[in-house]
């Protein structure tokens, strides 16, 4: 939307500062030169008698938060503006720096102060506008105008410096020229500039791939290779993170994987490693381990005729790891994979 030298300006930044959101940096420093033109037009104002310090703090356990530093040369005051603590200031590894910057200035003692000193401080109450706090605390002590603002007036406020961006800068709008659509790229559009390169047009098909074939399945996964009882681990484990339904995704991969979630030797250690993720069998009785700690059966409904998973009484669950359907204390009459079934 607004473009002038190195400001950029989109319709997301404009929503960050119009609207109750946390403020881009991109328009908060286009506020801010605003704030500039503005103490430059103040009839006190003298080149270098106030230093503005806008801040972006980010300390572990604290939220991200704007704050602002103003060092008054004239007065050999340093002024730290938090709109969250007025009495303090969120951030001492900012303190520093400025209190370095200051002696810079002038190597002699400094008064500090903070929001507290301050007659009528305007303090913060919302979470999403110490940005537009910190542009106000900016303006305000470069004009010499008194912090007359207040949290119920923020929504004003925030459309005040929407309306002073688009006053100050220009929105062109040709065609589709966007904010980022530089002067070279229009020029382009109009035919007076040529581009970068061209691309030129094709005068026939390109002659299609080569087709490799490949002669065994070992070249195709470099998972083959590893010795069956590894193989057969890994398998298991992709077993136990997506269920029982993993077993026939993996037999449809390769011929390879087909043999082995087929056998029943891998079904069994598959199982028991979900049994052992859903229960601690070392709290129970031998008995509870051999009535429970039990393999199921494949079977076919008596009904429908589709195959199913027949568990006996205990423990039933879909075979993900850590997940457990039901505790039955009865078994499931063989023959039917529902009740639904049994009943028809």
């Amino acid at each position: 939307m607004v473009k002038e030298g190195n400001i950029c300006l989109t319709r997301e930044d404009f929503w960050s500062l119009g609207l109750e959101q946390c403020m881009e940096f991109a328009i908060g420093n286009a506020c801010l030169k605003i704030v500039g033109e503005a103490a430059r037009r103040h009839e006190n104002y003298r080149s270098k008698d106030i230093l503005i310090f806008p801040s972006w703090s980010r300390q572990a356990g604290h939220a991200d938060h704007y704050l602002l530093c103003a060092i008054l040369v004239a007065e050999k005051e340093i002024l730290f503006l938090d709109s969250l603590w007025p009495d303090g200031f969120g951030d001492d590894h900012y303190k520093t720096i400025f209190r370095r910057a200051a002696a810079l200035i002038d190597p002699g003692s400094w008064t500090e102060k903070t929001g507290s000193n301050i007659e009528f401080f305007p303090q913060q109450f919302s979470g999403n506008d110490c940005g537009i706090f910190m542009l106000m605390y900016a303006l305000c002590i470069c004009t010499s105008s008194p912090l007359s603002f207040s949290q119920e007036e923020m929504p004003a406020i925030r459309r005040w410096w929407c309306i002073q961006l688009m006053e100050r800068f220009s929105i062109d709008g040709h065609g589709q020229r966007l904010a980022f659509w530089t002067e070279e790229a229009s020029h382009v559009l109009q035919g007076t500039l040529e581009p970068i390169f061209r691309i030129p047009k094709a005068r026939r098909l390109p002659s299609p791939s080569p087709v490799i074939k490949i002669k065994d399945e070992a070249d195709r996964c470099l998972l083959l290779k590893f010795p069956a009882c590894v193989l057969s681990n890994i398998l298991q484990e992709v077993v136990l993170m997506e269920g029982d339904p993993a077993i026939l995704k993996l037999a449809l991969v390769c011929s390879s994987f087909r043999d082995i979630v087929s056998a029943e030797t891998f079904r069994r250690q598959a199982h028991f490693k979900w049994l052992h993720s859903v229960c601690t069998w070392s709290r129970y009785s031998k008995r509870h381990r051999e009535l429970y700690f039990v393999m199921y059966s494949i079977e076919i409904c008596c009904e429908c005729g589709k195959q199913y998973k027949h568990c006996p009484r205990g423990y039933v669950g879909s075979g993900k790891r850590g997940h457990l359907r039901a505790f039955y204390s009865d078994e499931m009459p063989p023959g039917y994979c529902s009740h639904f079934c049994m009943q028809l």
